[in-house]
């Protein structure tokens, strides 16, 4: 059988103030016998500068 193949998406709130949720969320897909990576290509998604008021500079990042 394949092993299943998972993306991950880490929001710079995990990566950033969270690591260890998203170690933490890696370590369980793989002990499941997933394959995880993350794509180098994720940029951020504009959700910290959005909150922050400062929705028209948080589109420029879509």
């Amino acid at each position: 059988m394949k092993q299943p193949r998972v993306c991950i998406f880490s929001s710079c709130l995990v990566d950033l103030m969270f690591p260890n949720v998203g170690q933490a969320m890696v370590d369980v897909l793989e002990r499941l016998g997933c394959e995880t990576f993350l794509p180098e290509q994720q940029v951020c998604c504009g959700q910290p500068t959005y909150n922050s008021g400062y929705s028209k500079g948080s589109m420029k990042t879509c």
